[in-house]
C-alpha cells in the first residue's frame, strides 16, 4: 500500500489533478460552511430557508456532475477544467455584491457556483483513473478522499479569517486560488493521451 501511495504521489499528472479538486473543493466546502452564518447572523434568514439554499447548491452540483460529460464532449476536457476553476471568482464577486440588496440574484449566483464548482469533478476522477489505471480504487480515495481532507484541515484556518476579515471577503480571496492554480490544466494530457 505505500509502494502504490508513493507510486500516485510521484506522478505529476495525479499532483496536478489532486491540485485542481482540491481547489475546487475548497471553493465548495468554504461556501457551504461559511455562508450559513453570513444568512443567520447577518441577513436574519431561518434555519429552513438556509437548508433550502444549501439543498439547491447540492442538487445543482449534482447535475453539474451529471451534465459534466456532455459538456465536455463539446466543449473539450480543458475547457471545461478551465470554466469550473475560472469561473467561480466572478461569481463570488457577483454574490458579494448583491446579497444585502438583491438575495435573489445572490442567491442564483450560488446555485450556479454549485454547478460550475462540480462539474468538472467527474471529468477529473475519469482522467485520474486513466493516468493510473492500475489503481483505479486507491487514485479515487486520493481524487476525493485527500483533496476534501486538506481543506477540512483548512477550514480552521479559513473560520478564524472569516470572523476577521469578513466571510465573503475570504469566500472571495478563496476563489483566487483555484483561478491562479489553473495555469496547471495546460500541463494535463490530452484525452487522447490517456
Amino acid at each position: 500500500t505505500l509502494f502504490r501511495s508513493v507510486d500516485i504521489l510521484s506522478n505529476k499528472v495525479m499532483n496536478n489533478l489532486m491540485v485542481i479538486s482540491m481547489m475546487k473543493s475548497l471553493v465548495t466546502t468554504s461556501c457551504c460552511t461559511l455562508l450559513p452564518f453570513l444568512w443567520r447572523n447577518e441577513m436574519h434568514y431561518s434555519p429552513l430557508h438556509i437548508g433550502i439554499a444549501l439543498s439547491l447548491f447540492v442538487l445543482a452540483g449534482g447535475i453539474g456532475s451529471m451534465v459534466s460529460r456532455s459538456i465536455e464532449v463539446s466543449w473539450g476536457t480543458k475547457r471545461l477544467l478551465y470554466f469550473s476553476m475560472i469561473a467561480t471568482l466572478p461569481m463570488i464577486i457577483l454574490f458579494h455584491l448583491t446579497y444585502q440588496n438583491h438575495p435573489i440574484i445572490s442567491l442564483i449566483t450560488f446555485i450556479v457556483i454549485g454547478f460550475t464548482t462540480m462539474l468538472a469533478q467527474p471529468v477529473t476522477m475519469v482522467m485520474a483513473q486513466k493516468t493510473l489505471p492500475q489503481y483505479k480504487s486507491i487514485v479515487a480515495g486520493f481524487i476525493n478522499g485527500f483533496a476534501w481532507g486538506v481543506v477540512a484541515i483548512a477550514l480552521s484556518v479559513i473560520g478564524i479569517s472569516a470572523q476577521h476579515f469578513g466571510i465573503t471577503n475570504v469566500l472571495i480571496a478563496l476563489s483566487i486560488f483555484p483561478a491562479l492554480s489553473s495555469y496547471i490544466i495546460k500541463y494535463l494530457p490530452r484525452s487522447e493521451e490517456h
